[in-house]
């Protein structure tokens, strides 16, 4: 059974948020998010969007699929947004190049075919 619209739509972004990540790892070095401001609000930007869209997955979604930790996922969003003064380069990059490749493979199952006719 498909999710629902809003819940599709919301997968589809957070599929989207992972591989925009993916390509930065794959971009930039990690000493970079220490040295380049700009480099990390690319990855950090990309962590708050893809947060924002597992906030908007319905509650019913998140306890069909318990596997995922959404609340912590959720979580980072706020702490990039409210507490960005203790975000760590180190672990900004640690999510970005092991938990968010883990949550791409998790979720590529159920992301909705989106046909280009």
């Amino acid at each position: 059974m498909p999710p629902p619209l809003d819940d599709a739509q919301s997968l589809l972004d957070i599929h989207l948020r992972c591989e925009h990540i993916a390509q930065l790892v794959a971009e930039f070095e990690p000493g970079l998010l220490v040295t380049s401001w700009r480099v990390r609000a690319l990855f950090e930007y990309e962590l708050i969007i893809l947060g924002e869209s597992v906030k908007r997955l319905s509650p019913q979604f998140r306890e069909t699929h318990p596997d995922i930790r959404w609340a912590a996922i959720a979580g980072l969003r706020d702490v990039l947004v409210h507490r960005y003064d203790r975000v760590d380069a180190a672990q900004v990059w640690g999510i970005a190049s092991e938990s968010v490749p883990q949550l791409l493979g998790y979720i590529e199952p159920m992301v909705p075919r989106q046909d280009n006719d």
